[in-house]
């Protein structure tokens, strides 16, 4: 509605937005058929004649309007069908759908939330951030968590400021009603009550010096840890929040880490002749969500399952010696190889994790691509590898051949402590979110793929590092578990299964 540019329209706020509906309906060019079919679903059959509900007692009552108007949603779109037909997503088609194609024209004050682990909408949120170009005032505040957080009260605080600030044009105040409201809402969301933090604008006597000290504020603030911030261990509240100028932060520094044999991740580039690490596709593994009990309750149970031997490989860091602060997108850059001709794709996940000194491993993000979606976008950056998602643009591996795929790791934000290890795990896409579900392709024999690491085919991960970004002394490392939709598991280390030549 925005990018119409209604005359009327003071500000907008989306909270736990979409980025792109193709990112959320096909991430990496596989079809969702978790939460966005359903929701498609659901859309479509509440569009059919009478769907609703309502609608049947008020022609019985004698609305003639009404009964005229369901005849007319006969006519409705099957969209589900749409959804899985590969040959809907066409510029045409998606352009529109596409917030981030668009978002440009947006000409109002803009207030958005949202979270890296987004259940429902996902984590590609991110390719909005740059491209409210038109707005003459942004405020984002991100986080790790859940769909609902954005209305916990570290983000409602703010966004009632917004609104007193662009809408009502007051300077911005307490209300009684949401004071009375916030531990209620929490405690029905949440499971726990929490209070609003105090106003921050009691010294502000007109609305121009409030306006203006929100308007020198910076753009971007992120959120770290949100489940650890109160006594309460996953009580939607962040440990500490780090503030920047814009998306991605000007401060951002590519590290990369390089793959290498034995599971090793290091920043040195690998010098072997010939080497390769094997897995095996997991032909079920799209059909398997985290196992969730009470996702948005601070006392959310969340299984996370470690995939079977020879289904994963896995690389991990030393021990490092000192904090390290991590907010951005990432690229794993993989050599990957197919040896059967009837196997012409590889349906990929990448999922960046922390191994803790204490002996847990705590899930960070992940990202998804579908090997002949690769060919990447004008728009694509060394930590962004964004693919154009065109069917036209689709490119087969070939059987033996050495082919550069590179997966985008989805935004994030995540605070390693001195001791903590970085670890990136490669395997078949499923069992890394909570309402995701991925429609592999599916082949007639088992399957394996090799990645390389070798002087020739060098894989590795770009990582978004912030130089000079400081972890709180006083903030240590949050139990296990407390962070909200990054759940822990205890530390399994994993015996990579060499390739053949």
């Amino acid at each position: 509605m925005a990018k119409t540019q209604p005359p009327s329209l003071a500000a907008i706020a989306p909270q736990s937005v979409i980025g792109n509906t193709a990112t959320t309906l096909v991430p990496g060019g596989m079809l969702n058929d978790g939460f966005a079919l359903s929701w498609i679903e659901h859309v479509y059959n509440k569009a059919a004649p009478y769907g609703q509900g309502w609608e049947k007692p008020r022609v019985d009552g004698g609305d003639e309007i009404c009964k005229e108007n369901q005849l007319l949603h006969d006519q409705r779109v099957n969209n589900v069908d749409q959804a899985k037909d590969i040959s809907s997503y066409t510029p045409a088609m998606m352009t529109p759908l596409d917030p981030s194609a668009w978002a440009d024209k947006i000409n109002v004050p803009v207030f958005l939330s949202a979270s890296w682990q987004d259940e429902q909408t996902g984590p590609f949120f991110t390719t909005l951030l740059d491209k409210m170009t038109s707005s003459p005032s942004r405020r984002f505040i991100l986080t790790n968590g859940v769909h609902a957080d954005g209305f916990a009260p570290q983000v409602t605080s703010e966004l009632k400021a917004f609104f007193d600030l662009y809408v009502a044009q007051e300077v911005p105040s307490q209300s009684p009603f949401l004071e009375l409201l916030a531990p209620e809402f929490t405690k029905n969301v949440a499971g726990v009550p929490m209070n609003l933090p105090p106003s921050r604008w009691t010294s502000f006597k007109t609305h121009g010096d409030a306006l203006a000290e929100w308007e020198k504020e910076p753009t971007l603030r992120v959120i770290f840890e949100n489940g650890a911030g109160t006594d309460i261990p996953g009580a939607p509240q962040g440990t500490f929040a780090l503030d920047y100028a814009a998306w991605p932060p000007k401060e951002t520094q590519l590290e990369r880490l390089y793959l290498h044999a034995g599971g090793a991740l290091l920043p040195e580039a690998p010098s072997e002749t010939d080497a390769a690490s094997q897995f095996t596709l997991d032909p079920t593994a799209g059909e398997r969500t985290m196992k969730v009990q009470d996702i948005w309750k601070a006392d959310a149970k969340i299984t996370w399952k470690k995939p079977d031997a020879g289904f994963e490989i896995v690389f991990t860091t030393p021990p490092l010696d000192e904090d390290r602060v991590y907010v951005g997108t990432g690229s794993v850059d993989l050599w990957i190889r197919t040896h059967d001709a009837d196997v012409p794709d590889a349906d990929l996940e990448v999922n960046l994790t922390e191994v803790r000194p204490d002996g847990q491993e705590r899930y960070i993000q992940s990202g998804w691509l579908r090997a002949s979606f690769r060919k990447l976008s004008p728009l694509a950056t060394d930590l962004w590898p964004e693919p154009t998602m065109m069917v036209a643009d689709a490119e087969p591996l070939e059987a033996g051949k050495w082919t550069l795929v590179r997966v985008a790791i989805a935004g994030f934000a995540h605070p390693f402590r001195k001791g903590s290890r970085i670890q990136l795990a490669i395997d078949t896409p499923g069992d890394s979110r909570a309402e995701w579900l991925f429609d592999l392709k599916t082949f007639p024999h088992a399957v394996s793929y090799d990645v390389g690491h070798a002087k020739l085919y060098p894989s590795s991960v770009a990582l978004p590092f912030i130089p000079g970004a400081k972890i709180p002394a006083d903030k240590k490392l949050p139990p296990c578990p407390s962070l909200r939709a990054q759940p822990c598991r205890p530390y399994v280390e994993t015996a990579n299964t060499p390739s053949k030549p």
